[in-house]
């Protein structure tokens, strides 16, 4: 909440789209991954969220919603 009400005074407008994965038996690879892409790694790290942070155009209200194209169409490595 503190970053986006830091953010919010800057301008700024921040879209979280979800916690970057949770620590399941089911995604663990998956997690190491995010971590390692990230440069985070677990245990000694976690990511908490992964956000859009920017401005909206002149005339928006709101921001748009997030893409949901998978994870494939939004981090090229």
């Amino acid at each position: 909440m503190r970053v986006n009400l830091a953010g919010t005074a800057a301008g700024l407008v921040m879209h979280p789209n979800e916690e970057a994965l949770q620590e399941y038996p089911e995604v663990a690879r998956q997690y190491q991954a995010i971590h390692m892409l990230l440069g985070t790694p677990a245990p000694r790290y976690t990511v908490q969220m992964l956000a859009r942070v920017g401005y909206l155009p002149a005339n928006a209200s709101a921001a748009p919603p997030a893409p949901r194209g998978g994870v494939d169409a939004q981090i090229k490595t």
